[in-house]
């Protein structure tokens, strides 16, 4: 695949398993993508994985989501602290703190990592994404 566009996305990958973060992991593993949820810290991810499964449950619970539509989300919901995991995506999505200097860092070591056909996207609120587009070094590949 030489270029991907948002049609052809089979996995993503959510990179920073905060708040923001899971929340994007388990809408796109319900979704039913695949998805890889990556951190700096197993705890982190680990605590996202318990926060991903409890908001599901409730739906359960009340019957508006079988166990099997569940498991399913689950099952397609994997997590690394190594950030060459993420290369297996079609899609990035970023979503770690709010600070330029670590997202540009972070998008230049995606740029080295990820095969030409990923797309990178930001979860910012506030800052530069065109900044940030030029730290990848494929301002055309943003979403």
């Amino acid at each position: 695949m030489a270029t991907a566009t948002v049609n052809q996305v089979k996995t993503i990958a959510v990179v920073g398993s905060g708040t923001m973060g899971s929340g994007i992991a388990q809408i796109a593993a319900s979704a039913g993508f695949k998805v890889i949820m990556n951190d700096v810290e197993t705890s982190l991810l680990e605590r996202a994985v318990r926060t991903i499964r409890g908001s599901p449950e409730k739906f359960v619970q009340k019957g508006k989501l079988s166990e099997e539509d569940l498991k399913a989300t689950l099952d397609r919901l994997t997590h690394s602290v190594e950030l060459d995991q993420v290369a297996q995506a079609d899609l990035v999505i970023e979503a770690v703190t709010e600070r330029i200097e670590v997202k540009n860092e972070l998008f230049a070591r995606l740029d080295a990592l990820c095969p030409a056909h990923t797309l990178l996207a930001t979860n910012t609120s506030s800052l530069s994404v065109t900044e940030m587009a030029r730290a990848s070094n494929r301002p055309r590949r943003w979403l």
